[in-house]
């Protein structure tokens, strides 16, 4: 899944299964987020191109992508 910094507009590839575990993970504490990491290049927030989480919430941030 691709994932966009927030910051540098830098992109990542991560993979589903190990987004999907976070996310469950996160979903007792946090169904308004979506998944996050660091990123390796700038140590800013990531988040995902698109992304529905396990409750059906929708996440879209393809607009932030500052690289296409």
């Amino acid at each position: 899944m691709k994932f966009i910094c927030q910051e540098c507009g830098e992109i990542e590839n991560i993979p589903k299964d190990v987004v999907e575990f976070f996310d469950n993970t996160d979903l007792e504490l946090d169904t308004d987020a979506p998944p996050q990491f660091s990123c390796e290049k700038c140590g800013g927030v990531m988040v995902p191109e698109h992304y529905i989480n396990a409750t059906g919430k929708e996440f879209n941030n393809r607009n932030n992508n500052r690289n296409q």
